[in-house]
């Protein structure tokens, strides 16, 4: 009896553990960037970003943002594990985590770049000939 009734407890426990959203914290290597939306009503978009990472304690790691042309920025302090980020792009950028040793990309966030048209009202004529 006393199995059955742990089993009815841990089985829930284990399925709210799964499902709760905070799976970046069950991973190994993650990437975050707090804004990951860039909304513009210019041709393209400016933003800073703030990234966050966790990945393995002894292992340096690089930024590789991949706008037009890829770039590596490994001038990141060892287990900062924060960075702030300034970017201009007209279309979605991913930012991957990546490991200096082996330049293998461990984890990636998308900056998803959005363009807003503003709607142009028309004037209401006052008089019309029909």
């Amino acid at each position: 009896m006393s199995q059955r009734v742990a089993m009815q407890f841990i089985i829930p426990l284990l399925l709210l553990l799964i499902h709760s959203g905070n799976a970046s914290a069950l991973e190994k290597n993650y990437i975050k960037a707090k804004p990951e939306t860039c909304v513009t009503t210019q041709p393209s978009c400016q933003i800073n970003l703030l990234l966050s990472w966790q990945g393995e304690p002894t292992t340096t790691y690089c930024l590789q943002v991949e706008a037009r042309e890829p770039e590596l920025i490994c001038d990141v302090p060892n287990r900062a594990q924060h960075y702030k980020l300034s970017l201009e792009s007209a279309s979605d950028v991913m930012i991957y985590l990546v490991r200096k040793q082996d330049k293998q990309r461990v984890a990636q966030v998308m900056i998803d770049v959005r363009r807003h048209f503003l709607n142009q009202k028309r004037r209401k004529v006052a008089w019309s000939i029909f």
